[in-house]
Order: structure tokens, then C-alpha cells, then sequence
């Protein structure tokens, strides 16, 4: 569902734009891929609000929890992402001007490592 709205308010992004004055477009949690694209190309900030860990931490957290209690994995869906689901949210993070997150995860959990250089 948030894949149809995310690709109409894209489909519509530059419309909504001129019409409204828009400088700027806000995101939720790995549902505005398309969005971010058409803002990015019109020049417009995205903001993406990231209300949890940032989804690499929080694979890397989980796989450890696994490893940790082998009889807690099952409970542990987030361990079996597909790879296209991730590939949405590096999407949806590279193509970010601005994020937040809960001011508390940031020191330690907002700090997802890539290609072996960690981002801040």
C-alpha cells in the first residue's frame, strides 16, 4: 500500500510543487523511494524520518541476537529481509537530504557501517 501512495505523490510531485510552493518533501521509514527520486530531481530537500535504528544496525543487532540464543531466531523475522527490501531502503537513504531519528539511537545505533566506512 505504501509503494502506491509513495509512486502517486511522485507521479504528482511537480505539479503539487508549482502549485503549492513546495521546497521540500517529508518521508516516513522506507516508504517514499519514489518520492525522494522525483524531489531530487526537482531539486527539493527530502526529509526522512527514520523513527527506529537504522535497518542495517538493527540486521546486524538481530543477526547477533540470533548467533546469542539460537531458539530465539525464529521470533527474529527481521533476520530474513529479501534483498530487495533492502535495496528499498538503501534507496530510500541515499536519496535523503535531511533525517532524524530518535534522539537516543543516534550515539549508537544511527551509525550503519557501508562498503567498511562507517557514516555519521
Amino acid at each position: 500500500m505504501y509503494r502506491d501512495l509513495d509512486a502517486a505523490v511522485a507521479a504528482n510531485l511537480k505539479k503539487l510543487a508549482a502549485r503549492l510552493g513546495l521546497t521540500g518533501v517529508y518521508g516516513y521509514e522506507y516508504a517514499c523511494e519514489y518520492t525522494f527520486s522525483a524531489a531530487a530531481s526537482l531539486g527539493l530537500a527530502r526529509y526522512y524520518e527514520l523513527p527506529i535504528a537504522h535497518w542495517a544496525t538493527a540486521q546486524r543487532l538481530l543477526k547477533e541476537e540470533a548467533l546469542r540464543c539460537p531458539a530465539w531466531e525464529p521470533t527474529l523475522v527481521g533476520t530474513r529481509d529479501s534483498a530487495q527490501k533492502h535495496e528499498r531502503r538503501r534507496g530510500n537513504w541515499r536519496l535523503q537530504t535531511w533525517s532524524s531519528a530518535q534522539a537516543s539511537l543516534w550515539p549508537i545505533l544511527c551509525r550503519p557501517t557501508f562498503g567498511g566506512k562507517r557514516t555519521y
